[in-house]
Parts: C-alpha cells; structure tokens; sequence
C-alpha cells in the first residue's frame, strides 16, 4: 500500500510535463537555472540539485520534469542531459512533432516522453565519434608526423637554422618555423623543432602530412650534413 505523501508524488510526477531546458547558470553542488528550450517566453526556474549540477555545464540542454516542492522547486528522478554540441537531431525532432501542439495537452506530455528518452538512449549507446580537424590554411587534414634525425655537428645545425627569417628559438629551448596567415595576419607556428632525449637527437614535427613532406626537403636543405635521417613517426591519435 502507498502512503498519501507517495501518492501525492505520483500525482505531481504525472501532472507535470518531461520538457527540454537550456542550462542558463550553473551552482555547483547546489543549483541550476534553467530556462524553456522550446518555449524561451516563459521565466527561467531555479530548481535544487545536488548531483545534476555537478554534470550540467552552462549551455548544456537538460530534459526533467521540474517539481514545486515546499516553496522551492526540484527535479524527478529522471534527468536527461544533452551535451548541446551532439543536441540538432533533438531540438529538430521536438520542434517538428510539437509544431501546433498546446504544451500543456496530453499529446505534447506523450510526445517528449517518447522523443526525449530514445534520444537519450541512442545517446549512450552509440560510440562518440571524433571529426577530422582540418588546418585552415591549406584545408589539409591535420595529422602530427615527426621526422627524427641523427645530428652529426650542432654547431652547423644551430647556425643553419638561426639564418632562417621564419625560424625561431634556440638549441636549448627548441625551434618553431611560422608561416604567414591570410592577408599578412599574424604568424602561425607550422613546424617545430626540438633535441631529443639523447644528446644526438633532434626531432621536427609538423601538423599536416603535406607540411611534413615539404618540411624534410626544407629541413636536409638547410641542415646539409650537420643530421641525417632516421624515421618517420605518425601521431594516428
């Protein structure tokens, strides 16, 4: 048998609708304000929450059902947090199936009960995949390859490098070869240079493949004999 206070909740749980909320400000380990990511007319409520407010960041979209309870408000126990950058498939279907629904009918509260979960649950379930990065300046994918070399005379090799215009750095801090950005805007560091652990290593990498093919024809081009080549290495991840 259930208690009139258990009965009480149930009647308040079903009353009140599972919607989607923006994450508009963040208390740690106290609170969140939350604001009507379908229907932004309506004034942000803050609600109490101890857990949920440690995994929600400010932008985050979060589906609950928000509960008056003793002059404050709450959240069910069913809380459905959408990181905002993997939300699109979300939000269109919600507005497309809610589109000349009344929020409060009966058909709207079914609607996201049904949407909200699957979405969450295929969340979960499916692993995240991570997209190319691609560097801007020649739309090249960005791939970090790193050219070792044995150095045979680094005193010819620091003289070399230190006559390059777009070169900077020295023996003990490393080097960095910038290229121009568009229209003259500032420099970006395309090729870095550094000793290795063993006193006769240098390594010089670089952050697209097709830097780093042209990068070691610049590189033995200006180092002649002062460091001979030994490997390629490429950072797959």
């Amino acid at each position: 048998m259930l208690s009139a206070e258990q009965r009480q909740w149930i009647e308040l749980l079903v009353s009140k609708p599972l919607r989607l909320y923006e994450v508009v400000e963040v208390g740690q380990g106290r609170n969140m304000c939350l604001q009507d990511f379908l229907l932004p007319a309506l004034p942000p409520v803050i609600v109490q929450e101890k857990a949920g407010s440690r995994q929600a960041a400010r932008f985050d979209l979060l589906a609950a059902r928000v509960l008056p309870v003793d002059g404050h408000h709450e959240l069910s126990g069913a809380l459905y947090l959408f990181p905002r950058h993997q939300s699109k498939d979300l939000t269109a279907e919600l507005r497309r199936e809610l589109e000349g629904v009344k929020p409060e009918s009966i058909f709207a509260k079914e609607i996201t009960s049904v949407i909200i979960p699957c979405h969450w649950l295929k969340l979960v379930v499916t692993p995240f995949e991570i997209s190319q990065l691609f560097d801007h300046m020649h739309g090249c994918p960005r791939l970090l390859t790193t050219d070792h070399y044995r150095v045979k005379d680094w005193k010819a090799l620091c003289q070399a490098l230190s006559g390059e215009a777009d070169v900077e750095g020295s023996r003990e801090e490393g080097w960095s070869r910038f290229f121009e950005g568009e229209n003259g805007l500032p420099l970006r560091e395309g090729v870095t240079i550094e000793p290795g652990k063993c006193s006769d290593r240098v390594s010089v990498t670089y952050c697209t493949k097709r830097y780093a093919n042209a990068g070691r024809f610049w590189f033995e081009r200006i180092a002649r004999h002062a460091a001979i080549f030994i490997g390629r290495e490429i950072h797959e991840s």
